[in-house]
């Protein structure tokens, strides 16, 4: 399976020339939700977005609590939709109006949790 970054390496490229070597350029190809958990959308507005699904409420709790101490660690927030069993998140960096490297950072941070708590689920 490919790591998120992986994924997003292949949405996004580089851009020297940019205001920051933070900022990653997007590239017009197609993101197949089936394949990929984070999607990269415009409208709204431009950001990284996922959905998460669990199948019961401690796995749920423990995820939203462990999102919440990444972004408090990364001094890095994302939208979160929790509606039980699932949890929706977008992130984008609001000052620059676009997704960055820490956004995908951030992704695969919340990917690596998510599977975390999957684990979790498979417990007696």
């Amino acid at each position: 399976m490919k790591r998120v970054s992986e994924i997003m390496s292949d949405y996004f490229e580089d851009n020297s020339k940019s205001r920051s070597s933070n900022i990653l350029i997007e590239r017009a190809l197609p993101v197949k939700a089936k394949e990929v958990m984070w999607s990269y959308t415009k409208h709204p507005y431009t950001c990284l977005e996922a959905t998460f699904h669990f199948e019961n409420a401690d796995t749920y709790a423990f995820f939203i609590s462990e999102v919440a101490e990444l972004e408090k660690k990364m001094s890095h927030h994302g939208f979160l939709e929790c509606i039980y069993p699932s949890v929706t998140i977008k992130v984008r960096t609001h000052d620059l109006d676009m997704v960055t490297k820490q956004d995908v950072k951030y992704s695969e941070k919340v990917f690596q949790i998510f599977k975390d708590a999957k684990k979790l689920e498979e417990l007696p």
